[in-house]
Order: C-alpha cells, then sequence, then structure tokens
C-alpha cells in the first residue's frame, strides 16, 4: 500500500501539471502537454504494478494456505464431526448429549472458520477505496488524451 502511495506522487504531480498546461496563462508551455500525458500514463501503469503485483501474489499464498487448510479440515474435522452426529443418534443422557452437541457445535465452528478464510489481503472498502483513486487518476487522463486526440484530428 505505500509504495502504490508512493507512486502515486508522481503520476498526480504530472496530472496537476498536464491539466495547469491547459490553461491560456501557460500557452507557451502548450507543447510540454502531450510529453507530461505520456509520462502520466506510465506513472499509472508503475502504481498499478506496484500495488498489483504484491496483492497479486498475497492473493495467490492466501489461496494456497485456504486450500491447505480445507484439505487438513476435511481430514481432521470431517470425521469427528460425523463421528459426534453419529453419537448424537444414540440414546445418551442428557450431559453426555449436551457435552457432544457442544463438540460438534465448536467442530462446525472450526470448520467454518477455515472455510470463510479471506483470500484477499485488503478487505473490499479498502480495494473500492483504492479503485476510486486510481479511477480519479485516469479519468482526467482519458479525457485529456481524448481531448488532444480531437484536437490533433482538426489540425
Amino acid at each position: 500500500m505505500r509504495q502504490s502511495l508512493l507512486l502515486a506522487i508522481p503520476a498526480v504531480f504530472l496530472l496537476v501539471w498536464s491539466l495547469l498546461l491547459l490553461s491560456p496563462a501557460l500557452h507557451d508551455y502548450a507543447r510540454w502537454r502531450a510529453p507530461y500525458l505520456v509520462l502520466l500514463a506510465v506513472a499509472i501503469c508503475l502504481e498499478w504494478a506496484g500495488f498489483g503485483a504484491p496483492l497479486r501474489r498475497a492473493h495467490r499464498a492466501m489461496i494456497r494456505d485456504k486450500s491447505v487448510a480445507l484439505v487438513t479440515a476435511d481430514a481432521v474435522l470431517g470425521p469427528e464431526i460425523a463421528r459426534a452426529r453419529r453419537e448424537l443418534e444414540l440414546d445418551l443422557d442428557a450431559d453426555r448429549r449436551a457435552a457432544v452437541r457442544e463438540r460438534l457445535e465448536q467442530l462446525s465452528n472450526s470448520y467454518r472458520e477455515i472455510d470463510e478464510m479471506p483470500t484477499w489481503p485488503l478487505d473490499r472498502s479498502l480495494r473500492r477505496r483504492a479503485t476510486l483513486a486510481n479511477v480519479a487518476i485516469v479519468v482526467p487522463l482519458a479525457l485529456q488524451v481524448s481531448a488532444a486526440a480531437g484536437n490533433a484530428l482538426s489540425v
């Protein structure tokens, strides 16, 4: 996340200057707008790579860990859950039945926790905020590129 924020600094700098170069006061420097837009596109790609690559590696590792945990849970917890369910079908006294039910609930909760393990290192709200921040940089770039392309076609 810090890498992405650090890599966003040049992108924001280039975005601000590419927008400032649209003003009539800086008309003499308008020729620099196209190189700034290219550098802005490169900066955005670097930011995405700086954020996405580590995130993807962590995601893959978390998927692998969850798979291993599920296989282990199936091998260990599955038979225990089945045994507890079979035992509940027997004629048991109230104390033993309560103890078996509590054990079954513990085993089921353990399995459910493993099954619901997250596979993304960031929660949805943080991913959404990062996406919105990137959109806030990409949209002005896209608008400026389309405007520059329109101006080039009209000349």
